[in-house]
């Protein structure tokens, strides 16, 4: 008896999830760090003179320091109780370079596609067409140079204070906890602050569901909304904190990745389309409006404007503009991306230091 079409299971769903499943493991597990390393050392052997093929074999000998301590008495282990096939433990730049190794024949953007996200691969991809593969690895090496340092700012700034306000939401519970047996009644005869920190305590003890979970929830709130709300609500809202910093960095890091691919090479539209693969709703929205209006014949930065988003900036709006006719632009422009993300990365960094300034306080 065979099933209508509509009661069919499509069998190839479940494999698509477990491919999906395997290239997101195969990127977590390929660190940014590891990636610098990566383009700085393949980088570095073809322009000694290397070729692809002669580099990808020297690769898993230059990473075997990658291992840990741990991992190193496993191999050993491994190896003293008769183990013969490859190391338990591998370094994973080793293990990208021998899956690269056996696709040699192929461009090495296609012989990564499973450990590199899109836009590592776009600019790739675009210095092996445009025939200057040197420069698209030390490119690729900026571009995540750039990305690591901003997300290790933001990391670095924000973590300690939501950890010590945690603290403080605690020990405020624990000293309501013990006014009763203090004899405490009402809060006259304190100091304003005794007073303001026994009403507070006794606030988080009684609500302590409200006090506990309601931050949180503001917070998962408006970290979700980041990279999800897109609409008219979200251009206003990205004129205030935490939004405005948000479209500031990813703004950053946009126009950094637009102009890397620009100076390999890439054509306009494919290089705003191969950034919109990879990117979340709300930046993927803005990429989409300035895609429309290249397809109508304006340029990139007159594009972004009248899509009326401020995307990424309405500082760099007028310098896209401007340098986006002239001849040259390509370099000109990635000049003014690292200036601007540079610029961006203290922003971010002053900002952690105020927040954490404030936190001790």
């Amino acid at each position: 008896m065979a099933w209508p079409h509509f009661m069919r299971r499509d069998r190839s769903v479940p494999s698509k999830r477990r491919a999906n499943l395997r290239i997101l493991t195969k990127q977590r597990a390929f660190k940014r760090r590891m990636r610098i390393n990566f383009y700085r050392t393949l980088h570095q052997y073809e322009k000694a003179g290397r070729s692809k093929k002669r580099a990808m074999q020297s690769m898993p000998d230059t990473y075997s320091s990658y291992l840990t301590v741990r991992q190193r008495i496993g191999n050993w282990l491994y190896q003293r109780f008769g183990g013969r096939k490859k190391l338990a433990f591998r370094p994973v730049p080793a293990i990208v370079a021998e899956e690269a190794l056996t696709k040699v024949d192929q461009p090495l953007h296609e012989a990564l596609a499973d450990w590199l996200p899109e836009s590592e691969l776009a600019v790739l991809e675009a210095g092996e067409v445009s025939g200057d593969p040197l420069r698209s690895l030390d490119m690729a090496k900026r571009l995540v140079e750039r990305q690591t340092r901003m997300w290790g700012s933001l990391v670095s700034g924000f973590s300690y204070p939501l950890l010590l306000i945690a603290g403080v939401m605690a020990v405020l519970y624990g000293l309501a906890g013990e006014l009763p047996n203090m004899n405490v009644s009402g809060v006259s005869g304190f100091s304003p602050i005794a007073a303001f920190v026994i009403g507070a305590a006794e606030f988080v003890y009684v609500y302590w569901f409200i006090s506990i979970c309601g931050p949180i929830a503001l917070i998962a709130i408006a970290i979700l909304s980041l990279p999800r709300w897109t609409g008219r609500g979200r251009i206003l809202a990205d004129h205030i904190a935490p939004w405005s910093y948000y479209r500031r960095i990813h703004g950053a890091m946009f126009l950094f990745s637009y102009c890397v691919l620009q100076k390999s090479g890439s054509p306009v539209l494919k290089s705003l389309a191969v950034l919109a693969r990879s990117a979340n709703p709300y930046l993927k929205s803005r990429i989409h409006a300035a895609m429309y209006g290249v397809r109508q014949g304006y340029k990139v930065g007159q594009a972004l404007r009248l899509a009326g988003h401020n995307f990424p900036d309405r500082e760099a709006l007028p310098v896209l503009e401007d340098i986006g006719s002239l001849q040259g632009s390509a370099d000109a422009l990635i000049e003014y991306a690292e200036g601007w993300l540079e610029d961006t990365v203290k922003l971010i960094e002053q900002l952690s230091k105020r927040f954490n300034a404030f936190a001790k306080t």
